[in-house]
C-alpha cells in the first residue's frame, strides 16, 4: 500500500486547508478530492460512481457519510459502500493528519 503525504506539517494542512474544504490531490497517476471536517480529513474519488457526478460539493455527514449532490446517493467513507446498495462503491483513501502532514493510503 503506498502512501503519499502531502504538505511537510499538521500545521501547514490546518493553515491550508479550511474546515468545510475541498482540495484536488495527485496521487499518482489519480486524482482525488480531499475534504475537511472539523480535524478529520476524507480522501475519495472525484466523481459519483453512479451517475458520474462531480463530487466536490457532497456533503460528509455523521462523519461517515458522503452523500451525492445529484442524486443523494450515500456512500460510507470507511468502506465506500453505497450504504443502500445501488451502486458500486466509491473510491476512498485513509487520511491521517500527522505531525509530518496529512498522510493519504490506501489502493491507487
Amino acid at each position: 500500500m503506498k502512501t503519499y503525504t502531502i504538505y511537510q506539517s499538521q500545521q501547514d494542512v490546518l493553515e491550508k486547508i479550511s474546515d468545510g474544504q475541498v482540495i484536488t490531490v495527485q496521487l499518482g497517476e489519480m486524482k482525488v478530492y480531499v475534504k475537511r471536517v472539523g480535524l478529520s480529513f476524507f480522501a475519495f474519488e472525484r466523481y459519483c460512481p453512479h451517475s458520474g457526478a462531480d463530487l466536490k460539493k457532497a456533503h460528509i455527514h455523521e462523519g461517515r457519510e458522503l452523500t451525492c449532490p445529484m442524486h443523494g446517493y450515500c456512500y460510507d467513507m470507511v468502506n465506500g459502500r453505497e450504504v443502500r446498495g445501488r451502486s458500486r462503491s466509491l473510491k476512498v483513501f485513509g487520511a491521517i493528519l500527522s505531525e509530518n502532514g496529512l498522510e493519504i493510503f490506501g489502493s491507487y
